[in-house]
């Protein structure tokens, strides 16, 4: 028999962003594994996964405890009889913990950020769940978090297995034509995406454009949720550089921006990867980010892009500048950062893992052994 897995995962975001988990969800499936993934709704990347193969289960899972989704999710786990429960956002780990309650069944939790807190007593309905047998962390510095809010019995409960890239559809972008965007040709171009919370440090962004000297022909994009509201354009009001700065605000396929910059830069204060800055190494793009979180993992400061400390205004525009007035200096960086994310963040190295992690988890139960890793 096939190792049944039921992944439970919100592929209803932009295209873009959910990329390399539908990507992975195939490589499940070549590899032997009889997958059935949960998401809210259909849509137009999730008939495509259809149509090679993959099942779906469609259920809204936007309310944290929903009793018609814990009925349904209860349902189809009796049915199907699967042996992994995979989840991989908070609202999913919630409903699907009390749709498997008293189900013989392991559970895997998917966490890629660091605001998991022992002293939040709703956590505990979801990603501190006793019930979890194993977590899967996009980072060392997430698996470092996770372990302080665990128990001492399961602080080894944890495998690190980095989000994995499929370089070549990262690569086979079209960027966005520069013009469409009344952005000269030969301006030096900034990016930024994010879906905008506190922890992504915009407002840093922001600050450091307001140190640049006058005149200078860089450019700015604002590329994500959130980048358009209007705390983010008034702070950018008291700068030089309003009118050179472009804010996109959300749309589906973020890298095509990217792509069309010269300097990536990711200012946040803490993040558990970085989704976007990796897209920006696979581009050949020179990259900024800040040291908190797991940025120092994915890149090694003066080879592959550079590392700021973060909440420095000064840093950041320092760095702008450096790049701008030394582009041949940073050029290398881009490459050796492409080397980087195809040597140790592809997508096929996290389809390895984590098929492998399915058969650690279950292996034990099949002798007969009730035990963690």
């Amino acid at each position: 028999m096939p190792l049944r897995v039921l992944f439970i995962s919100d592929l209803n975001q932009p295209g873009a962003m959910t990329q390399p988990e539908r990507m992975m969800l195939l490589g499940f499936r070549e590899a032997g594994i009889e997958i059935t993934v949960v998401t809210h709704h259909r849509n137009e990347e999730t008939l495509e996964l259809e149509k090679r193969g993959i099942s779906f289960f469609y259920q809204n899972l936007q309310k944290k405890v929903s009793l018609n989704a814990v009925k349904n999710l209860r349902q189809l786990i009796r049915e199907k009889e699967f042996d992994i429960l995979h989840v991989t956002f908070g609202k999913a780990a919630t409903n699907a913990l009390l749709a498997a309650r008293g189900i013989n069944i392991k559970i895997i939790a998917y966490y890629g950020s660091l605001s998991l807190h022992w002293y939040d007593p709703s956590a505990y309905l979801g990603f501190l769940n006793h019930k979890i047998d194993h977590y899967i962390c996009v980072s060392q510095a997430v698996a470092d978090h996770v372990r302080r809010q665990l128990t001492p019995s399961r602080k080894n409960n944890i495998t690190v297995i980095p989000r994995g890239f499929d370089t070549n559809w990262i690569r086979s972008l079209t960027p966005v034509n520069r013009r469409d965007l009344d952005i000269p040709d030969d301006a030096f171009l900034v990016c930024c995406v994010a879906i905008v919370r506190r922890v992504k440090g915009i407002c840093f962004l922001t600050r450091a454009i307001s140190r640049l000297p006058e005149d200078l022909p860089i450019y700015f994009l604002l590329v994500g949720e959130g980048t358009d509201h209007p705390s983010i354009r008034r702070a950018l009001l008291n700068t030089s550089y309003a009118g050179k700065t472009r804010i996109i605000g959300r749309v589906n396929h973020a890298p095509e921006y990217i792509a069309a910059c010269d300097l990536y830069i990711q200012p946040s204060i803490n993040e558990g990867l970085g989704r976007a800055l990796a897209e920006a190494m696979v581009l050949g793009k020179t990259v900024v980010a800040t040291d908190g979180g797991g940025t120092t993992e994915l890149i090694t400061s003066g080879d592959d892009g550079i590392i700021l400390p973060s909440k420095s205004p000064a840093a950041i525009a320092d760095a702008i500048l450096d790049c701008y007035n030394n582009p041949d200096h940073f050029k290398p960086m881009g490459n050796n950062a492409k080397r980087k994310i195809e040597n140790s963040f592809h997508l096929n190295k996290a389809v390895n893992d984590t098929v492998s992690l399915y058969f650690r988890i279950i292996r034990p139960a099949s002798k007969g052994v009730n035990a963690d890793l």
